[in-house]
């Protein structure tokens, strides 16, 4: 019998409970960051700046049972609006094959 390994997609559910407005001035770095395991190594393949539109109130289901309630950043892509956990979502491969390469999404507020 095959064991099945949740997708990204299933691993979580999010919900934005509330949203309300952001003050002007906030933004999100957003950086793809590649590992690899051999040789070890982080690499900052993609970077960009994005103005925070919004805060949501976002709450998370996961696959194990557990769950949590955050305030997210909501901003603008330059496609949609997405808050921080549903970008992170998108763009992350975590399920990569031994001696492949992971991708991972770093979020940091600034305020310009």
């Amino acid at each position: 019998m095959s064991e099945h390994h949740a997708t990204g997609d299933e691993r979580f559910k999010n919900e934005i409970v509330s949203i309300s407005t952001a003050e002007p001035g906030w933004q999100v770095k957003v950086r793809h960051v590649e590992h690899t395991v051999e040789p070890r190594q982080r690499t900052i393949v993609e970077e960009h700046t994005f103005p925070i539109v919004a805060w949501a109130l976002v709450a998370s289901q996961y696959a194990d049972g557990g769950s949590t309630r955050n305030v997210e950043p909501v901003f603008y892509d330059g496609v949609s609006l997405v808050n921080s956990m549903e970008y992170r979502r998108m763009h992350s491969e975590i399920d990569v094959e031994p001696g492949g390469t992971k991708t991972v999404i770093s979020i940091d507020l600034e305020r310009s």
